[in-house]
């Protein structure tokens, strides 16, 4: 069996040293023998696929849903001080954008209009909206009451 180098198969396969290596180290090239400090590769050894193309293919195709690292969409989303409506105003429509809403009622001192923003989001498919109205909606409802309004009539 014919062997290539590491500096050989990255020429070969147009990747840098540094990635065959890295496949060798991984256990992705079948056959791949380490020599001391250098690497036996099977010359008809095929390519490994680029584990950063696998995960982006892995992704759901892109939607309009908050998926968990997005929650609480406008505390993830820089904006200078004086632009927070002009943010939420800037996002897409749809539940990122309601999330958003609702947060600004809450930050504003608005509980009443957050937990109204939060409660549609409360149960449904987007598992990032509905936690992140299971937050707001809580918090909002732990608000102190206003002073000038009497607790029981």
């Amino acid at each position: 069996m014919e062997y290539l180098t590491v500096r050989e198969t990255a020429k070969k396969w147009n990747l840098s040293i540094r990635m065959v290596q890295q496949f060798c180290i991984a256990g992705r090239i079948p056959g791949a023998q380490k020599f001391g400090n250098s690497w036996a590769i099977p010359a008809d050894a095929e390519k490994p696929r680029d584990p950063r193309s696998v995960r982006k293919q892995a992704k759901p195709p892109a939607s309009n849903l908050l998926d968990s690292a997005g929650l609480m969409p406008l505390m993830n989303t820089p904006f200078q001080p004086g632009t927070c409506m002009a943010a939420v105003r800037a996002m897409e429509a749809g539940p990122q954008r309601d999330i958003a809403w609702a947060e600004y009622y809450y930050f504003t001192g608005q509980p009443e209009k957050a937990v109204r923003a939060a409660a549609a989001y409360l149960t449904g498919p987007d598992m990032g909206a509905q936690l992140s109205a299971c937050l707001i909606y809580a918090y909002a409802n732990l608000s102190p009451p206003d002073p000038a309004r009497p607790l029981c009539a």
